[in-house]
């Protein structure tokens, strides 16, 4: 009831067939792909003329993270496969893969990817800890239950609640390891003379900036 159509719609439709006879259809969605393929052209194309170089890497990290977690991540966890070992070692791959796809191999390439390490191990510490202060089960989770009826018994749905939040974390931690990092450098290149100590009060100043917006987007 809550797709509403109108004709000259096209939609997705649902056909219970018994015998070769069509015994019931329902509505399950409208057909959106031909606006959504050209809204994603539109951000493909404003990527690369505002990033250039950079923005085809960025969507090479993009595409690359996508057949990582499709073909690695989401069968190793219904096999069973501990999630946390899993998805840990994936975003340490993942990590790589965008980080050095879009800095290249150099210091800021290398801090960012440091910094998203050392994120992801607080990440998983506090969740840790937390998770079983609060004793969260992961049952709750949107189609927990469709996993476990369709047969998959043998899920560790509390640690793959986890890993959904850990994967949600490293992100952040990525977003504001690689800024500070890219101020750092921009820093450094403008004036080679600054000392260290005089970088990393910048780092710190430009981390607390990000960190006060960046509060309010995570809550």
């Amino acid at each position: 009831m809550d797709t509403m159509c109108k004709p000259g719609d096209k939609i997705i439709v649902g056909i219970q067939v018994r015998d070769s006879q069509v015994k019931n259809a329902i509505v399950l969605e409208l057909y959106r792909q031909d606006w959504e393929l050209i809204l994603f052209g539109l951000f493909v194309l404003c990527l690369i003329i505002y990033a250039r170089f950079t923005g085809l890497k960025a969507l090479f990290s993009f595409i690359a993270s996508l057949y990582v977690i499709w073909k690695f991540l989401i069968p190793g966890l219904l096999e069973g496969k501990n999630p946390l070992i899993l998805t840990v070692s994936i975003i340490v791959l993942l990590t790589g893969i965008i980080v050095f796809s879009v800095a290249g191999f150099t210091k800021k390439g290398l801090s960012a990817f440091i910094g998203t390490i050392i994120g992801l191990i607080v990440t998983i510490g506090i969740t840790l800890f937390f998770g079983d202060k609060l004793a969260l089960k992961g049952y709750t989770s949107p189609f927990a239950e469709t996993l476990l009826f369709s047969g998959h018994l043998n899920l560790n749905l509390k640690y793959i609640f986890y890993s959904a939040i850990i994967i949600g974390a490293s992100g952040a931690a990525m977003d504001i390891a690689m800024d500070v990092a890219a101020s750092m450098e921009e820093i450094k290149l403008k004036k080679p003379d600054i000392s260290a100590k005089e970088l990393i009060q910048s780092g710190f100043n430009v981390g607390r900036t990000v960190i006060g917006t960046m509060t309010t987007t995570l809550f």
